[in-house]
Order: structure tokens, then sequence, then C-alpha cells
């Protein structure tokens, strides 16, 4: 087994802006499966949301922080997914 960093470089834009670049190959949809939410992604789409959760976590967002992300983050298409940022 190797061991494997993940570095994400950004700027905190928070805490109502949070922008971020997705390859052009990334595939992402939402699938209900015996009503249960799967997320459904190739590696660029998960390399994407991965940056995006990093930035979540270090960034200065507040309680209500919401990002709709669209079907294969294409911007004509519709919402596949709204993350809710909720800090304890």
């Amino acid at each position: 087994m190797s061991t494997k960093k993940f570095i994400v470089d950004c700027q905190d834009e928070g805490p109502n802006t949070l922008s971020y670049e997705v390859d052009e190959s990334a595939t992402l949809s939402v699938e209900i499966d015996d009503g249960s939410a799967v997320l459904v992604v190739n590696k660029p789409a998960a390399e994407c949301l991965a940056s995006i959760f990093a930035r979540l976590a270090t960034g200065s967002y507040e309680n209500g922080f919401h990002l709709h992300v669209e079907e294969n983050f294409d911007p004509d298409s519709g919402e596949a997914l709204r993350v809710l940022f909720s800090r304890p």
C-alpha cells in the first residue's frame, strides 16, 4: 500500500464565496437506489469535491453556507447536489 498526499492550495474566500475549478472530463450525478442517495463520480469529479470539502473544512464558512453543484458541473444542467455547511 502506498501513501498519497492531497494538497489544496487555496485562498479563504469565506464566509460567503467558494470558487473552484473542475476538469472538463469530470462527471457527477446523483441516483436513488433503494431509498439511498448514491453520488456517482469519476476521478476528476472526486478530486474537485475533495478540494471543495477541504476548503469548507479550513475556511471561514459559517452555519448555513451552502453550495449548489450541478450535474457534471455543467451550469446549464439541473442541480445534482447541495452541500449545506453546519458548524457545531
